[in-house]
């Protein structure tokens, strides 16, 4: 789908994020529940004093427990406000970053994050504004997401095979509605 500038204009959710205190006792749930194959980790948010585990399911969604290393880490403190566990983060790949940026903007959504990880630009906005940590992954290529070329063991029978929505709580749902259809 192409905007009137020809620019192509798709969106599509790829990895949905849940925040988690435990990441061994949580994974090990995750793959008890849906028969999931172990996962994968994410080296760069060692950086940030968190670890992860990344499940693939389906051919391209994703599931990713993030929890803390240490006691510093900023998950921490977003477990702590939210009572426990729960959806931390959703990543959207998106063909061109820098328009939705603008919309942003242009409706008072701040970004907590605009850097280049993988040779991409990523962008959070931030929760207060989204309802929840929302990454915007620039990689204009349709078919290509950061973790293709990790072997990833495939499960012989999983009890989910794709993610196709989540449900964002919201005190006022209609307002938030309009907010993620602006930007």
């Amino acid at each position: 789908m192409s905007d009137s500038t020809g620019t192509e204009n798709w969106a599509s959710m790829r990895q949905v994020v849940l925040g988690v205190p435990d990441i061994e006792a949580a994974s090990a749930e995750l793959r008890a529940t849906f028969a999931l194959s172990p996962g994968f980790a994410d080296p760069l948010l060692h950086d940030v004093g968190m670890s992860d585990e990344t499940f693939r399911v389906g051919e391209v969604s994703h599931l990713e427990l993030v929890g803390p290393l240490t006691d510093e880490a900023p998950i921490n403190s977003w477990l702590a406000k939210g009572g426990g566990p729960g959806g931390f983060c959703l990543s959207i790949q998106v063909p061109n970053v820098a328009a939705l940026v603008a919309n942003a903007e242009a409706v008072g959504v701040e970004m907590s994050i605009d850097t280049e990880a993988y040779d991409r630009r990523i962008v959070q906005f931030r929760p207060r504004d989204m309802g929840l940590l929302v990454e915007i992954d620039e990689i204009p290529e349709q078919d290509q997401w950061f973790w293709d070329d990790i072997e990833a063991e495939v499960p012989a029978a999983p009890v989910i095979d794709d993610v196709v929505g989540v449900e964002v709580a919201s005190p006022d749902p209609d307002a938030q509605s309009a907010l993620w259809a602006a930007v």
